[in-house]
């Protein structure tokens, strides 16, 4: 733990939502900082513990949205995809249902960097369903979801469960160069003499374990830097490098963004505890948001 970050954790979550919870029907907000190793050293489970016990970051599971994409173009990057090749974003019907785009433009054929970045949905289910399998399996190798039998387009739009610090490890994963990351809060403990009474035993080959290729995390590296800089995680940008990746869920109920700086791995998750909507909160505006201010107090406490 890293009471500096701690703090400011707590201080620009709480800050967000006692300026907007009102007006935008926000009740909750979690946030998980780690370093590239998975060591926690910020987290933040919900407003008041001693009012609501629940912890939003390593207990609840919610749906990822539009962070699950990154799976999607890491699976499409394992399957012999690079980020200059193109995608379809012209519109699409599955299983009788139109795929609604969150602007409803379509942008035509993209690169996967372009579609990344913009984050159109018709692109991440062409792709989903072109790399079903490797999607599911990736999920699966990072810890990260549950009900895996989804159809393609669940896998695309991110309608499983899953819990933020996962997915913020899975982050650290590609910031790690494709080596699995266990987040972790305890490292040892001594008794009063200073004898080792509990030491942190590592899952066997967790650490060592090459998850995702290096190519292939260096590639998504690059295409989540183009999120910050040019797409829709703008507003996350802190005046350093940083990458990352947005994620609304349908009718605004969770609203996320998840990434990482040199330092730093991070995520940040706004909602209600019984999944009601919330008024007009997108993942590129207020958790990007407070993500950034986070990130930026951070790397002056380093």
């Amino acid at each position: 733990m890293d009471l500096k970050i701690q703090a400011a954790a707590e201080r620009h979550l709480e800050q967000a939502l006692r300026q907007h919870a009102r007006a935008r029907q926000i009740e909750e907000g979690a946030v998980v900082v780690m370093r590239y190793d998975g060591a926690v050293v910020a987290l933040v489970g919900g407003r008041d513990y001693k009012q609501k016990e629940w912890d939003h970051a390593t207990q609840a599971r919610r749906q990822p949205g539009s962070v699950a994409k990154l799976f999607v173009y890491l699976a499409a990057l394992q399957e012999g995809s690079t980020p200059d090749t193109t995608v379809s974003d012209a519109a699409l019907t599955l299983g009788g249902r139109p795929v609604r785009n969150f602007d409803d433009r379509y942008l035509g054929d993209i690169s996967l960097s372009a579609a990344l970045e913009k984050s159109p949905n018709t692109a991440s289910v062409r792709l989903a369903m072109q790399n079903t399998t490797a999607v599911r399996a990736l999920i699966k190798a990072l810890n990260v979801g549950s009900n895996l039998e989804s159809e393609a387009g669940d896998l695309a739009l991110g309608t499983y469960e899953a819990k933020l610090v996962d997915l913020t490890a899975a982050f650290a994963c590609v910031a790690n160069r494709g080596r699995m990351v266990v987040p972790y809060s305890v490292q040892r403990v001594q008794d009063p003499t200073g004898a080792e009474i509990l030491v942190r035993v590592l899952p066997a080959g967790s650490d060592i374990r090459q998850t995702i290729k290096p190519q292939h995390a260096d590639l998504m590296r690059q295409m989540l830097s183009g999120v910050v800089q040019r797409g829709t995680g703008k507003a996350a940008d802190p005046g350093f490098w940083a990458v990352g990746k947005t994620g609304t869920t349908t009718a605004s109920r969770d609203a996320w963004f998840v990434g990482f700086t040199e330092q730093y791995v991070a995520g940040v998750w706004l909602g209600n505890s019984d999944s009601t909507p919330m008024l007009g909160v997108s993942s590129g505006g207020l958790p990007a948001q407070i993500w950034r201010s986070i990130m930026i107090d951070a790397v002056r406490s380093a």
